[in-house]
């Protein structure tokens, strides 16, 4: 194996890794939604104190 071989093997590794890690849970928040909860609860935080 070459040197140029092992980088792009090492490179598809690193890859193939990265996408199984960061894969998305499916009952996961949207970055929308996430936001409409925190501002729901600052906003029922403040109403009700």
């Amino acid at each position: 194996m070459t040197q140029t071989e092992f980088i792009i093997l090492n490179f598809n590794e690193i890859r193939r890794k990265s996408i199984k890690i960061w894969k998305p849970d499916e009952n996961a928040m949207t970055v929308l939604e996430m936001i409409r909860h925190v501002l729901y609860r600052l906003i029922m935080d403040v109403v009700w104190f």
